[in-house]
């Protein structure tokens, strides 16, 4: 009879890339155990596996009983860029940038000063609308989801511009 002593546990870090992995294990034998439940898996979280020992190999305890233990898929760094890193807005106006971020992880932004310019989000598009003469950093995040970690906020610097908007209709047709 041989006699297990160690329970195996995962062997170094499994992280998300989209695709189907499995673990590397410490103290795992395949001549002496047998593996079964989450064995891969795609997304991160945390995962149950058993091993049941094989032939004439039993725990120290003198059984042959199934042992769980888990193994984990840890989430992805996050990315996020933005396609400005500063701009100016007129008074009264406003203007447009783009954000590329991996997942699905909430995005916010909020203006360091919303009495020159404030901001909204919508999907991955952010505008600024000029509020009164001045400048405001506006800072953009993303929170983590269930595949990425939170990335780095990203920071925009904006300049509000005061100006006097005259129009004036020019009738072009002919006599």
């Amino acid at each position: 009879t041989i006699r297990i002593s160690t329970l195996p546990s995962q062997n170094g870090t499994v992280t998300y890339n989209g695709t189907e992995q499995e673990p590397a294990w410490n103290d795992y034998d395949t001549m002496k155990l047998e593996i079964d439940g989450d064995k891969a898996a795609t997304n991160a979280g945390t995962y149950t596996v058993g091993f049941t020992p094989q032939g004439n190999c039993v725990w120290t305890d003198g059984t042959q009983d199934r042992k769980t233990t888990t193994w984990t898929i840890d989430k992805a760094a996050g990315s996020l860029a933005l396609s400005a890193n500063s701009g100016s807005v007129a008074y009264a106006d406003s203007n447009t940038f783009t954000i590329t971020a991996a997942g699905d992880g909430t995005l916010s932004a909020v203006s360091s000063n919303t009495s020159f310019a404030t901001v909204s989000v919508s999907g991955n598009t952010v505008t600024i609308s000029g509020v009164a003469e001045g400048a405001a950093t506006i800072t953009i995040s993303q929170g983590d989801d269930s595949t990425y970690a939170a990335p780095d906020s990203k920071t925009v610097t904006v300049t509000v511009n005061a100006y006097l908007v005259m129009t004036a209709k020019i009738d072009l047709t002919n006599d």
